[in-house]
């Protein structure tokens, strides 16, 4: 699943991020999604056709230094899309942070 994490240069909610996610893709505003299972108890959430990006707090305990976390649902077209996202993210001063290391499995 391809995934950023990012770093907002100013103190940015996760509502006023949705809202310049919309601006960056040009898109429809981006749906807010309750769920327990989210930081925070939502995610925002928009479909570029079959492509559906999901926007999140990020997890202090996976990523201390992220903000947010943006991923793509598996699409054959999700590293395309999530190209367009990362170059959006960084024109507009968002810094993209490398992936957290994971745990080795046994």
């Amino acid at each position: 699943m391809p995934e950023l994490f990012i770093k907002a240069l100013r103190s940015d909610s996760l509502t006023a991020f949705a809202e310049q996610l919309a601006v960056m893709s040009q898109s429809s505003p981006w749906e807010e999604c309750d769920s327990v299972h989210y930081p925070d108890g939502h995610y925002f959430r928009q479909r570029f056709g079959s492509v559906e990006v999901v926007a999140q707090v990020a997890d202090d305990f996976e990523y201390p230094a992220a903000d947010f976390l943006l991923w793509i649902w598996n699409s054959k077209d999700s590293e395309g899309r999530m190209d367009i996202m990362a170059d959006a993210l960084t024109r507009h001063g968002y810094v993209l942070l490398p992936d957290p290391p994971r745990p080795k499995s046994i």
